[in-house]
């Protein structure tokens, strides 16, 4: 969890209990391949917003606000495809994306939550978020099609809430 503008919403431990949920989810669904907390909101990608409700869901893709990774999964598809793109922004729908189809579960808790302070970080450099957006949207048009945006307000419906652990 990486990420310098996150805050967890959740209860404390948070890694210990990240380490605990992620253990259990394993148990249920075999090797995770990608574990993402849910985030209060997003304005960019729908699946992940928390429904306290629920335990966890299994999605087609994931933000990389702060995912935990499987190497054995990043491996298994290649391992991560830069492209060139410098800025990063994209890699991380890419990435996870390649993850869901070759068949490791993508799974976002919510139960384990942060509040994510959107580009504050990318804000403080002119220039850094046109220049990203414009570097992202030749990425993943190169590796989605002209029409990847539609595709992933599309993905961002495709999940399933389940809600025990």
């Amino acid at each position: 969890f990486f990420n310098n503008d996150v805050i967890f919403t959740s209860a404390p431990p948070h890694l210990a209990r990240a380490a605990q949920r992620l253990r259990r989810l394993e148990m249920i669904q075999g090797p995770v391949g990608v574990y993402a907390p849910a985030v209060e909101r997003n304005p960019y990608h729908a699946q992940m917003v928390r429904n306290p409700a629920a335990q966890w869901r299994r999605v087609a893709y994931v933000d990389g606000i702060a995912p935990l990774l499987s190497l054995a999964a990043v491996a298994d598809v290649g391992g991560l495809d830069a492209g060139g793109n410098i800025y990063g922004y994209g890699l991380d729908i890419w990435l996870s994306l390649r993850m869901a189809k070759a068949g490791w579960p993508v799974l976002v808790d919510h139960q384990v939550a942060l509040k994510h302070h959107y580009h504050s970080t990318a804000k403080r450099l002119e220039g850094f978020l046109a220049a990203a957006a414009e570097a992202e949207n030749a990425f993943l048009t190169e590796r989605l099609g002209v029409g990847y945006k539609e595709q992933i307000k599309t993905l961002q419906q495709d999940y399933r809430d389940e809600y025990k652990i």
